[in-house]
């Protein structure tokens, strides 16, 4: 099985550059096609053993640690993967002795769907929060009094049609 590597010019992968990760291109067609428009190389097929290696990619279209919650803690528990992981939107962006139009360091990151909610619900919340601060303000200065004639006219205020106080002082 031999591995063709599919970026032109790249030596990542000769002896004496290090230890890089590699990666496949993508199963699905879309990404794939993407993929092999990014590498723009003219006369290639590519098979399941053409690679790309981990310096063509955006460092947050690689995943290098798994995260989960521990139920019984409710800790988040971080492990740092041995094999890196592509994510789904992975397509390479990063091209050295290209030209620089080919070469598109601006791959807008998706967000994950639970990181999508957990961030509207706290914008939410922090909404929510911000008129319950002003509400209570609103409150206080409505309730509020710093001589008598204004502790009656607070009184009166709070009256109801019935004529009784609608709170307890």
């Amino acid at each position: 099985m031999v591995y063709t590597f599919v970026v032109p010019n790249c030596n990542s992968n000769y002896k004496g550059t290090g230890t890089l990760q590699m990666f496949g291109l993508p199963k699905e067609d879309s990404l794939r096609k993407k993929s092999m428009q990014a590498i723009s190389r003219k006369v290639f097929a590519p098979s399941n053993y053409s690679k790309v290696c981990e310096l063509h990619f955006s460092d947050d279209a690689i995943r290098r640690y798994t995260e989960t919650y521990d139920i019984k803690t409710g800790e988040k528990i971080c492990v740092h993967l041995k094999r890196f992981r592509l994510q789904n939107f992975a397509v390479p962006t990063i091209f050295k002795d290209f030209p620089t139009y080919l070469s598109n360091s601006a791959n807008p990151a998706r967000e994950c769907p639970e990181q999508r909610l957990q961030r509207l619900e706290n914008e939410h919340l922090q909404r929510s929060i911000q008129a319950s601060i002003i509400s209570k303000e609103e409150f206080e200065k409505k309730k509020s009094f710093t001589s008598f004639p204004e502790l009656v006219e607070c009184l009166n205020a709070d009256r109801g049609a019935s004529g009784h106080m609608d709170c307890c002082l």
